[in-house]
Formats: structure tokens, sequence, C-alpha cells
């Protein structure tokens, strides 16, 4: 496909299809400073709280990986979603390595 065959989204495209990623990179932004903040506690309590936010984290980021892949696909960047989607495989391929090797670690 030659460059000038490649289309072109518009603004309101490209910002209808990254707009939805903001929400979960905020609520990401806000578990990070709980779990940061609770970095060095020894509290039971603040430990649970830290590790919710820190199980949270984690589905984000797969969450905020997936919405993004997704975006660059509609918006016609087909490469850039396709290097997600392996990371995304890679990140897969590696828990399943660690569950083989540390069951129940996920």
């Amino acid at each position: 496909m030659a460059n000038d065959e490649i289309p072109q989204p518009t603004d309101a495209e490209i910002a209808a299809a990254l707009r939805p990623i903001y929400e979960p990179t905020r609520e990401r932004a806000r578990m990070a400073e709980i779990a940061e903040r609770l970095r060095h506690t020894t509290d039971p309590d603040e430990l649970a709280e830290r590790n919710r936010a820190g199980a949270r984290l984690a589905v984000l980021d797969r969450q905020i990986c997936v919405m993004s892949r997704d975006a660059l696909d509609r918006i016609g960047l087909w490469h850039a979603a396709g290097m997600i989607d392996a990371a995304l495989e890679a990140a897969d391929d590696a828990q399943r390595d660690a569950d083989e090797v540390l069951p129940g670690s996920d």
C-alpha cells in the first residue's frame, strides 16, 4: 500500500479514539499514588490497601494497553497496534511461564 493510500483520520476521529483512554489513565495514577504512599507500610490494613491498589494497577495497565491498541487500529496505525499486541502476548507468555514455576502466582 502506498503512503497516499493509507487513510488519514480526522482530528475528531483521533480524539474520539483516544479520549476513552484518559479515565483509566487517571485511575491508574491514583492507584500508583496509593501504592507508592504505602510502599513501606507494615500496618495490616494499609498492606491490604496497597495490595488492592497494586492489583488494580495490573488490571488498568493491561486495559490501557488494549484500549491503546484498539485506538491505534481505529485510526489506521496498524503497525503500532500490532506492536502493542506483541507486547501483550509476550506478557501473557511470561505469566504462563511464571505460573508453571510458581503455581498460583497470578
